[in-house]
């Protein structure tokens, strides 16, 4: 029996170390806008967004605003830094923030590009390391879209 504990001991704790090291990783990821649109998904289930000709297993609805662009940014600024998130990137119409997880400290990116043209606001949400997210990209993107739509409704 004492044997048993050890050994579950330690693979616990090879576990542990293991997500630890995925946590600590330094992979920079792809980022920005290329063509007036965000970077396009990798193959892996561990992203989402809102651009035109994203696949379907990785498609998000953008979020229509009748804002002035402007407004809608600091919206956003105070929607994301309100769930935790920390703005890495600002410039014109683009947003980049990171959320890191609270148990490995996995960080994730979530990109921000405010279509002034046809009133959209499109995002990117994505894992920077594994294969699978279990669908924390998707529930961070619904998230912000209910900050957002509660926000729009008292700002208008």
């Amino acid at each position: 029996m004492i044997k048993l504990l050890i050994v579950l001991a330690v693979l616990f704790l090879a576990v542990c170390l293991f997500f630890l090291y995925l946590s600590m990783s330094t992979k920079k990821p792809e980022l920005g806008i290329v063509n007036n649109h965000l970077l396009p998904c990798p193959e892996s289930p561990n992203c989402v967004s809102s651009e035109a000709g994203t696949d379907r297993a990785h498609f998000v609805e953008p979020i229509a605003f009748t804002q002035l662009p402007e407004d809608v940014e600091q919206l956003l600024l105070g929607v994301l830094t309100g769930m935790g998130g920390h703005v890495v990137e600002q410039k014109q119409d683009y947003i980049h923030a990171e959320f890191t997880s609270r148990i490995f400290r996995f960080v994730d990116d979530v990109e921000i590009r405010i279509d002034e043209k046809h009133k959209a606001v499109h995002i990117r949400s994505a894992s920077r390391v594994g294969y699978s997210d279990f669908g924390v990209n998707t529930k961070r993107v619904q998230q912000i879209k209910r900050r957002l739509s509660t926000v729009f409704q008292v700002a208008q």
